[in-house]
């Protein structure tokens, strides 16, 4: 009997104790996927004994450890707060799954270092009902000086008229009216003279569920896949993954997985019944606010940043637990190192528009962000505090000249270098 490619079908559930089954349902089990594939990574064990000829002696076969991957869209569940089932997935890669329940703030993250410039400390205050997606502003001093003298340019990604001219006094609310945050509040706190330069950039997330990796090993979670390939059942339990995202204007963001798991002996299965799959369908990567470094914090019709792919790799590595005392030599598996890693491919400017050049020779750290879809419940946003340039190379782009821009996500506090929001 020939089987058929695209007759397989995946069930997924993170497991009750590391390498434990959990209870498969047809309801929330099944995961909507493309380009599945399974791979056994045996341990060949050569055996080079001395005869008294030049033939091969059969090897051995020792350790056995499963690999399956598959692609999956970057899509919502459909309701804001209750976790798709791409969710599961992004936990068993050793993200942390959060679910906020209001709008919430995000750190203040400085652009670039001003010499001499003092260190500001900010609050905010206020109500931030009615947000329905995050807003990203740009705080930018534009008039240096002394509390009382300096004043800051506040600008919203969403197109809504920025605010000029806002006085900064040290320990005093000023009050937002640009980004829909109409009520909303943002103090700043510092000694000494402001200089003009001085720019920050601060997210506000509506509700929704965040996801961050984590480096203890008690909060990562594993999960068992069960996947069906029309009539043959490969299943391992134990698994941890790695993922990569690719997003491409005008096209749908996906997530391809890898995940490693403990073996087991395939067998025949038909496929579940009665399988419940989700019916959300993907957005358009289209009007993703993407910006680096306050690069790109303007309306969609005048955003300078002009991107067409964006790519993030988190490389976890995973490694079995090698053990004499276990079945397989290896007593279940362990993500023991992370990359994150990825890149952009914005238009080429004039170094007075935007110097990626000395941004790249100078290590900039830079904060990052963008989203994949506009309705609430269905969109993503992805958030990075720490990114810089670890490689440009010209290209063509229909004819206008592009950057392929590497990118490193490094660290700020720990832990802290990607996060993905479902909101």
């Amino acid at each position: 009997m020939s089987i058929l490619t695209r007759k397989t079908m995946l069930y997924a559930g993170i497991e009750p104790a590391y390498g434990t089954l959990p209870a498969f349902n047809d309801s929330t089990s099944p995961i909507l996927i493309e380009n599945a594939d399974y791979k056994l990574d045996l341990q060949n064990i050569d055996r080079p004994l001395y005869r008294a000829d030049l033939s091969p002696t059969p090897d051995m076969i020792g350790r056995k450890i499963s690999k399956l991957s598959f692609t999956h869209e970057l899509r919502g569940s459909g309701t804001v707060g209750s976790e798709s089932r791409l969710g599961r997935l992004l936990r068993a890669c050793s993200l942390v799954a959060e679910n906020k329940a209001s709008a919430w703030w995000g750190a203040f993250l400085p652009i670039g270092n001003v010499g001499g410039a003092p260190t500001v400390a900010w609050t905010t205050g206020g109500s931030l009902s009615g947000i329905t997606e995050p807003k990203t502003l740009l705080i930018d001093v534009t008039t240096g000086g002394l509390s009382g003298t300096a004043e800051m340019t506040i600008t919203a990604d969403d197109g809504t008229a920025a605010q000029a001219g806002v006085d900064m006094i040290s320990g005093t609310a000023a009050t937002l009216t640009t980004g829909g945050l109409s009520g909303a509040t943002v103090t700043p706190t510092w000694s000494g003279a402001l200089i003009a330069g001085q720019k920050w950039i601060v997210t506000v997330f509506p509700a929704g569920i965040k996801y961050q990796p984590t480096s203890v090993e008690n909060q990562q979670e594993s999960i068992a896949l069960r996947l069906y390939k029309d009539g043959v059942l490969h299943e391992a339990t134990g698994c941890y993954g790695t993922f990569k995202v690719n997003a491409q204007a005008g096209g749908r963001a996906t997530v391809e997985f890898e995940f490693t798991g403990i073996y087991s002996t395939p067998t025949d299965a038909a496929f579940p019944v009665s399988p419940v799959f989700e019916s959300t369908l993907p957005q358009q990567v289209e009007l993703g606010r993407l910006h680096v470094d306050g690069f790109g914090i303007a309306g969609p019709l005048n955003n300078p940043c002009v991107v067409d792919t964006f790519s993030y790799d988190i490389a976890n590595k995973i490694d079995p637990r090698t053990s004499i005392n276990a079945a397989n030599g290896y007593t279940g598996l362990r993500i023991t190192d992370r990359g994150s890693s990825g890149g952009i491919d914005p238009e080429a400017t004039l170094v007075a528009s935007q110097d990626f050049w000395t941004k790249l020779a100078n290590a900039r750290l830079m904060p990052f962000g963008m989203r994949v879809g506009t309705t609430p419940g269905n969109s993503w946003y992805i958030h990075a505090p720490c990114v810089q340039y670890t490689g440009l190379t010209y290209k063509d782009r229909n004819g206008l000249q592009a950057l392929d821009a590497a990118l490193q996500f490094n660290r700020l506090n720990g832990d802290d270098e990607i996060m993905f929001y479902a909101c």
